[in-house]
């Protein structure tokens, strides 16, 4: 009975204060900071240490598992986001250099926050990448990648790219680092990902995709009503469309890695809800992985809106998936061993 008041209480809330500010009339800007304080609502994971620094130019929130026993998952950890959101908690300021690497051993994920490519941030994220670090051991670097209109592509591809090898520049090994993204951030980590084969580079142990927005083109949206939708619309991310593609094709393979290549990607792991607008793009790109004999496992959460994982800590749902998460990474990158 609580989880059902909680999940109608959120599902009416995103319908009703996210929705109907992520339309078109209303400024990115405007956007960004309206989402920021609505975020504030999910629940950061106790035990989770965090540091803010800058990495080749990048800022990058890193979320790691703090070893303190008896702190739990309290309306402190809400009172702690809400003087963050303030200017006034204790997260040290971001550095100027690069951050100095730790000589422990460790599992890497790189998490790409979703926002169609306009909007979100690190910090937005902490009630899901919290528990990622806290629940995998892993080390969670979420950059504040660039974002448009500012910057078009290929600026946020070329930053994740420049994280993934500075990371191993650091020792971390390939086979030890997950991408992980959801919505536009998942499109991003499998775009990410193709490149890296396109390049010859070395690729990480594993994807996870979390509601990916893999079709820039929007081909569904003549079929499908989005008035279903909780959250997207298509005005909505066709507008973040054209600013992110600037004047490229919206079905580049760059742009749109659904109309990618797949063969030689690490194993995926993908899910997503019924209730979201994106679900037949996401079913279409499982067809495609399989098709090119590509490892992918897929699940679909019933009643259950884009990026619902976001509030694992309060919502039964997420903290599911998030456990099936954690599996998914423990098992594609078992050793969490880093070069001498």
């Amino acid at each position: 009975m609580k989880n059902a008041i909680t999940r109608t209480a959120l599902r009416q809330t995103i319908r009703r204060m996210v929705k109907p500010v992520l339309s078109p009339s209303v400024s990115i800007r405007l956007q960004r900071r309206w989402v920021a304080m609505m975020t504030q609502v999910n629940v950061m994971a106790s035990r989770v240490s965090i540091e803010n620094d800058v990495i080749t130019g990048l800022p990058v929130e890193i979320l790691s598992l703090k070893r303190v026993e008896g702190l739990g998952d309290t309306l402190i950890s809400l009172a702690d986001q809400g003087l963050h959101t303030l200017g006034l908690g204790k997260q040290r300021k971001a550095a100027a250099h690069p951050l100095v690497a730790k000589q422990c051993d460790n599992r890497a994920v790189i998490y790409l926050h979703g926002g169609a490519y306009c909007i979100g941030n690190a910090r937005s994220y902490r009630g899901l990448t919290s528990r990622l670090a806290r629940d995998s051991g892993a080390e969670v670097f979420v950059p504040d990648y660039r974002l448009a209109p500012e910057f078009v592509f290929p600026a946020a591809q070329d930053d994740v790219i420049k994280l993934y090898r500075w990371l191993m520049d650091q020792g971390y090994r390939a086979d030890a680092i997950t991408f992980a993204g959801d919505s536009a951030g998942a499109g991003l980590a499998l775009s990410s990902c193709q490149r890296l084969i396109r390049e010859g580079l070395p690729l990480p142990s594993g994807l996870i995709l979390l509601s990916p927005w893999v079709d820039l083109s929007l081909q569904n949206a003549k079929y499908l009503d989005d008035s279903t939708d909780v959250l997207l619309s298509w005005g909505w991310i066709g507008r973040c469309a054209r600013f992110y593609r600037g004047k490229r094709s919206a079905t580049n393979p760059d742009i749109s890695p659904l109309f990618g290549k797949f063969e030689g990607l690490p194993p995926v792991c993908i899910q997503a809800g019924t209730d979201e607008i994106l679900l037949p793009e996401i079913e279409d790109l499982v067809e495609r992985m399989r098709a090119a004999k590509q490892e992918v496992s897929f699940r679909v959460f019933e009643n259950m809106w884009h990026v619902f994982q976001m509030h694992a800590g309060l919502l039964d749902e997420a903290d599911v998936a998030v456990a099936e998460l954690v599996s998914f990474l423990q098992r594609t990158a078992p050793t969490p061993g880093r070069n001498a």
